[in-house]
């Protein structure tokens, strides 16, 4: 009960399982043991974007250094919720290829780099082809978008009824083989 990394990591379980509230309860309680933990202040800087707290997310993030290159990409994640994506690039180049390094790339124009990043992702999720279709759609690449949409509804059905709202693909709402692929 006085090990901090107990409630750290019960607080990575809690995380995983989608529990926010309680991993940021166990979180809490593994600060109150060990403040400077870079550890615990990277999840709770993790919880506090999650939550959309830019403010807190910095602060917290602030005190993670020496938790690895995660916490670039996390740094750039808080920048991108700021709006500031030529930074949020700048931050993820040691990242890494991921879906957030992608975003950013996406974010600020850069739609070839965007994809470039996408074909490296190492394990590929339906964000990832959802991704690939905001990239498709930004570039009128019709088949990209469909593609793509297919692949990412296929992995995760809750992707439809994103992409069926997205303003991202307002332009295709009306065409009946995108209605088909988010229906």
């Amino acid at each position: 009960p006085a090990d901090w990394r107990a409630y750290n990591n019960m607080g990575m379980i809690e995380f995983e399982n989608g529990d926010l509230a309680s991993a940021e309860e166990m979180f809490e309680k593994a600060r109150s043991l060990q403040p400077n933990a870079p550890e615990v202040n990277y999840n709770l800087g993790i919880i506090a974007l999650t939550k959309g707290n830019a403010a807190q997310a910095e602060e917290y993030l602030g005190k993670a250094s020496g938790v690895g290159e995660q916490l670039n990409e996390a740094m750039g994640v808080l920048y991108m919720q700021k709006g500031d994506y030529n930074l949020a690039q700048s931050v993820m180049q040691k990242a890494g290829n991921s879906n957030n390094v992608a975003l950013s790339k996406i974010l600020s124009g850069n739609y070839a780099s965007a994809n470039h990043v996408l074909d490296a992702v190492q394990e590929p999720d339906a964000a990832t082809y959802y991704l690939r279709a905001v990239v498709g759609a930004r570039t009128n690449n019709k088949e990209l978008v469909y593609q793509n949409l297919r692949t990412a509804i296929g992995q995760d059905p809750s992707m439809a009824s994103l992409a069926l709202t997205d303003a991202e693909f307002a332009k295709y709402s009306s065409d009946p083989a995108f209605l088909s692929i988010v229906r």
